[in-house]
């Protein structure tokens, strides 16, 4: 497996994986992800295996401390040179689950801000992920603002000590 920046040509596959791994009231569209990758591919990553998309992490750079809906929606919080990575969806493809591919992508994206001198990622998650994220030095906020389909979500936050 290889993970690599997202491309505009990635687009059908990263939508793809998007609609397997989240109900359809908790999708970001196909014209939100193809603004992202216009917009802001440099935060975005896809494992692949044999050519094959199998795997995505896309993210946007703010200086927003916590998360809101709109975010979804579209690139107006986007700031390249903004504090924070905001984890917009994290899924892999259902045969390819439990290699690991996920906590790589994780892994991937805590470097990418390390690199580029971000203070941390903040994400969000279901109650039954909380542990997950854990592992990876994600701190539990508790339910956030964010109703991202009609859900409550937690946000997590891993800062990454960069000073």
């Amino acid at each position: 497996m290889q993970i690599r920046s997202a491309k505009t040509a990635d687009l059908d596959a990263i939508k793809a994986i998007e609609d397997i791994s989240f109900p359809p009231n908790q999708r970001v569209s196909k014209e939100a992800f193809g603004e992202f990758l216009v917009k802001f591919a440099d935060d975005i990553f896809v494992a692949c295996e044999n050519n094959q998309i199998i795997g995505e992490i896309v993210s946007l750079c703010t200086n927003e401390r916590d998360f809101d809906d709109d975010m979804f929606f579209g690139t107006k919080f986007h700031d390249k040179d903004g504090a924070w990575l905001m984890g917009l969806s994290l899924g892999v493809v259902p045969e390819f689950r439990g290699r690991e591919i996920g906590s790589a992508l994780i892994g991937t994206l805590q470097r990418h801000a390390l690199a580029r001198a971000k203070s941390g990622i903040v994400l969000t998650c279901e109650e039954r992920l909380v542990k997950f994220y854990e592992k990876f030095g994600f701190v539990d906020e508790g339910i956030c603002k964010s109703k991202f389909g009609d859900k409550s979500w937690y946000q997590m936050r891993w800062e990454s000590k960069k000073g």
